[in-house]
């Protein structure tokens, strides 16, 4: 997921895949789909516009000097419009240089769009702070629907604040630029650059009064109100649970994937590899299985050109779903090598739940289920349409890459609090060392990946995603708890949880009361784990794992 614009800030600046450029969200209900406007991101942006941005902040300013209340909100409205195109032209530039890396002007518009970007933002922080610091009656209406986490921004932005963001964009950026991951001298300058950003990181945090950035980032932005204990909890399921099961899952998937004939493997590997337009007809003919409202919503993805492909070869493999405020309407970026039926699915269900949450004030944890749970959705949707053979074949891929990965994103989340809590890399080197240490807790790890793999996943996720994973990992866990329903209590039943999941409950809950409130179990309690690998295993003719075990 991404966000963008200026009403409602990050403090960091660029997070690559699913959230970069977080710096506001707005929701949009499907009753304002008539009014939206097509999309564009051509990348315009002039110098002109980028003054005329800065002068609409200074007007404000000067109303909030002569304490003229009636005309702040209307200044406001100005300068809102005008930084909110600032902010759109910033993504259309990174949408440029994401669809093709090695075009040098497209990276040269994305360097111009950033600086201008961070520009106009430092002075609209200065001047928000200003207001917000105000006894005017306008900034009452001006800032009733900001979040406290939001203010909390406003509040301690100052130039060294917004000095350590241009640190970690540059370093981001650096990293994006780096050539062969392949080659050792890649891993080594990610070593250097990552220990630079956690260096940044950390002094960042230290603003917002925490005394590490997984702490402050894991409790203001991504929301995880759980507990250490039901952290460790979660990771003691994954060791002593999900890693057994996932090892007999993976032979089982191993096995059915041998048995195919050579029409059937091919017909596997194109659910898995090729690109799904928009006119596939398993993905339509999944739009078209939902009551009206959330077909509506899913088909607008593609009938309102909110849907980005890109091409080139040299594309960023990445897929994320963002908000404009521009347009005020979500998109998705779809980057070649990332445009398989299941993404495509997966960034659809963080589409569809833009209409209805603003995603920043609900736990990210949550905003995943919205996505993953699609997928398995999708899967039922699939079990009369594919040849059998091929489908149970592509079943337990899923089932296999969805415990690996939850027990990988498990693993990167343990290394990342002993980094950032524990100041545990004492040098660039130390990466690999520090990740061997939680390796060897896991027993018999290897069958996901051997130790060198791990070491390169964790430096890209790591770089690109710092402190996310954990939400992968806890909303794949419900999440295939929707497939299991479908096929125990039925498809529609299971579709009427996820409406309600994305369209319907509350927002800013607790990632657990919004499970309890649609009727999904704790992720974090043993016996909910247990339960969900039963409920795959009666699945089988043959279960494929023993419970006693």
């Amino acid at each position: 997921m991404k966000q963008s614009g200026f009403k409602k800030t990050m403090s960091f600046v660029l997070l690559l895949v699913f959230m970069a450029t977080s710096l506001g969200l707005t929701g949009c209900t499907a009753e304002s789909q008539e009014e939206w406007k097509q999309i564009s991101f051509a990348y315009t942006l002039t110098a002109q516009e980028v003054e005329d941005a800065f002068a609409s902040i200074a007007q404000l300013e000067t109303c909030i000097d002569n304490g003229k209340n009636r005309k702040i909100t209307a200044a406001y409205e100005d300068m809102d419009e005008k930084t909110d195109y600032i902010v759109h032209q910033y993504v259309s530039a990174e949408i440029g240089y994401y669809s093709d890396l090695d075009d040098d002007t497209a990276y040269e518009r994305y360097v111009e769009a950033e600086e201008y970007y961070m520009d106009v933002r430092e002075e609209y922080m200065r001047v928000m702070k200003k207001l917000y610091a105000s006894d005017l009656s306008a900034k009452d209406k001006i800032f009733a629907d900001w979040t406290a986490q939001q203010l909390k921004e406003i509040e301690t932005s100052n130039e060294a604040v917004i000095d350590l963001e241009r640190q970690q964009n540059d370093l981001l950026r650096e990293y994006l630029e780096l050539e062969d991951p392949e080659s050792a001298s890649w891993s080594k300058a990610v070593e250097d650059i990552y220990f630079d950003y956690i260096a940044c990181s950390q002094q960042l945090a230290a603003y917002y009064g925490y005394d590490n950035f997984y702490d402050y980032i894991a409790n203001e932005i991504y929301m995880r109100q759980y507990t250490d204990a039901q952290q460790e909890a979660f990771r003691s399921n994954v060791k002593e649970v999900i890693l057994p099961f996932y090892i007999e899952v993976a032979e089982l998937y191993d096995t059915k994937r041998a048995q195919l004939t050579k029409e059937q493997k091919a017909q596997f590997d194109a659910l898995r590899r090729e690109a799904c337009p928009a006119d596939n007809l398993y993905l339509t003919g999944y739009m078209d299985s939902y009551p009206e409202e959330m077909r509506t919503i899913m088909h607008n993805l593609f009938d309102k050109d909110a849907a980005v492909y890109t091409q080139s070869d040299s594309a960023y493999v990445v897929a994320y779903t963002n908000y404009s405020e521009y347009y005020d309407q979500p998109y998705v970026f779809y980057g070649n090598g990332a445009q398989d039926l299941l993404t495509v699915v997966h960034e659809l269900g963080h589409y569809a739940s833009f209409y209805h949450f603003t995603d920043a004030t609900l736990p990210y944890d949550t905003c995943e289920v919205h996505s993953q749970a699609n997928e398995w959705l999708m899967l039922h949707y699939l079990g009369d349409k594919l040849d059998p053979d091929v489908y149970e074949a592509f079943l337990l891929w899923r089932l296999d890459y969805g415990l690996s990965n939850i027990v990988a994103c498990t693993v990167v989340d343990a290394f990342e609090e002993l980094v950032y809590q524990q100041n545990a890399l004492k040098s660039p080197e130390d990466f690999r060392t520090v990740l061997y240490s939680v390796l060897n807790e896991y027993e018999n790890i290897d069958y996901i990946m051997d130790y060198e793999d791990f070491y390169i996943y964790a430096q890209y996720v790591t770089m690109e995603s710092p402190v996310y994973y954990l939400s992968y990992a806890t909303s794949e866990l419900v999440s295939m708890l929707f497939y299991t329903i479908a096929e125990e209590q039925g498809y529609e039943a299971a579709q009427d949880i996820y409406i309600d999941l994305c369209l319907e409950t509350p927002i800013g809950e607790v990632f657990f009361d919004t499970l309890m409130d649609v009727g999904l179990p704790n992720p974090f309690e043993t016996d909910t784990v247990r339960e969900i690998i039963h409920a795959y295993d009666t699945l089988h003719e043959e279960p494929v794992w023993d419970q006693a075990a």
